[in-house]
């Protein structure tokens, strides 16, 4: 399983958000080719998923398989598209019980524990950077909206 993230304190007061965008379809997309049993045959079907810059590393993730615990983790996504800064997206994971298959509906402020899928837009197209802890726009090269 993953580490658990800390509480975010950025500034999200200028980010953008979009219900079921483009991002979300692809970070779907991704996470169930992660799910989907013999990763090591399905690598070539990263391409044009992932970015060019962490392609290598998903290469050797899924070559090496990814454990069912950490698997079990990424079962609910948000329909909310978050955009921090131009070209950039997230999409959120939230953790919950593996047999949670229906839709949850949160009324309010909650804390909860997630995996982030950071998609970055190149050459006109969504793609996965990470999955995992949120990426600030400044690590990869963009300048966020209002940190």
């Amino acid at each position: 399983m993953a580490k658990r993230p800390s509480i975010g304190t950025e500034d999200r007061s200028n980010w953008r958000y979009e219900e079921n965008g483009a991002p979300l379809k692809v970070a779907a997309k991704f996470l169930d080719l992660m799910k989907s049993g013999n990763t090591s045959a399905r690598v070539r079907e990263l391409s044009g998923l992932a970015t060019t810059a962490s392609l290598p590393t998903w290469i050797a993730a899924f070559k090496a398989g990814f454990s069912q615990p950490y698997l079990n983790e990424l079962n609910l996504l948000s329909e909310r598209v978050r955009y921090p800064a131009d070209g950039m997206a997230y999409v959120f994971c939230l953790i919950a019980h593996p047999d949670q298959t229906e839709r949850m509906s949160i009324g309010g402020p909650t804390y909860a524990w997630m995996h982030v899928v950071t998609l970055l837009e190149e050459e006109g197209e969504w793609r996965v950077h990470q999955v995992g802890e949120m990426a600030s726009p400044a690590q990869v090269g963009k300048t966020a909206y209002s940190w």
